[in-house]
C-alpha cells in the first residue's frame, strides 16, 4: 500500500475512536503491518500516531467511566465500590506486601544502626506498632522477631529484651494519649 493522506487521515479518525493498530489498520483498508512500516519509516508517521493513541485512550477512558458512572446510578454496590476505590484515599485498600517488605527493610536498616540507649529503638517500636495496626498481633510479633533475628544472630535474650522494653513503651504511649489523663 501507498503512504497517501486519504489513508492517513482514515487512520488517525479511527486511532481516535479506539488507540489499537490493528483497528485503525482495518478502518483505513490496510493491513498492520503496514501500518507498523509507516511507523518505522516516517516519524511524521509515528509521531502522528502517538498524538492519536493518547486522544484515542482519553477517549476510551472518558466512555469506561460514563459506564461505571451509569451503574452507580443504577445503584450497582461494585461500581461504586470500584469508584470510590480508585477515585477516594480514604477507600483505597492498602497494598500489604509491598508495605511490609519495606517494614522489614528499613527495620533492618535501623537495628543495623542502633547503638545503646539510640532513639532508633523509638522509631523500631513506631514500625512495630504499625505492623500491629495492619494485621493480627501474633503476626505481627512473628514478623518483627524475623527481622530481630537477623540483626541479634538468633541471641532470643536480646529479641525478648527488645520486646519487653517495646511492650512498656505501648503501654506508656496508650497512657499518656488517655483522654482522662
Amino acid at each position: 500500500m501507498r503512504y497517501d493522506k486519504e489513508t492517513v487521515e482514515k487512520f488517525m479518525e479511527a486511532l481516535k475512536q479506539i488507540p489499537s493498530i490493528r483497528y485503525a489498520s482495518k478502518k483505513a483498508g490496510i493491513h498492520p503491518s503496514t501500518a507498523y512500516r509507516w511507523i518505522a519509516e516516517y516519524p511524521e508517521f509515528h509521531k502522528l500516531v502517538e498524538a492519536h493513541k493518547v486522544i484515542g485512550r482519553d477517549n476510551i477512558s472518558d466512555l469506561a467511566e460514563s459506564v461505571i458512572v451509569n451503574k452507580i446510578q443504577d445503584n450497582d454496590l461494585s461500581a461504586s465500590k470500584y469508584w470510590l476505590s480508585h477515585n477516594d484515599e480514604r477507600y483505597v485498600e492498602v497494598k500489604r506486601v509491598p508495605f511490609f517488605q519495606y517494614l522489614e527493610r528499613s527495620t533492618r536498616e535501623l537495628l543495623s544502626r542502633r547503638e545503646e540507649d539510640d532513639p532508633i529503638l523509638q522509631m523500631l517500636y513506631h514500625h512495630y506498632l504499625l505492623l500491629e495496626d495492619h494485621m493480627s498481633r501474633e503476626v505481627a510479633r512473628d514478623k518483627m522477631r524475623n527481622v530481630l533475628k537477623a540483626f541479634f544472630s538468633d541471641n532470643y535474650e536480646e529479641m525478648i529484651k527488645f520486646e519487653i522494653k517495646y511492650e512498656e513503651w505501648k503501654k506508656g504511649r496508650s497512657q499518656d494519649s488517655s483522654p482522662l489523663n
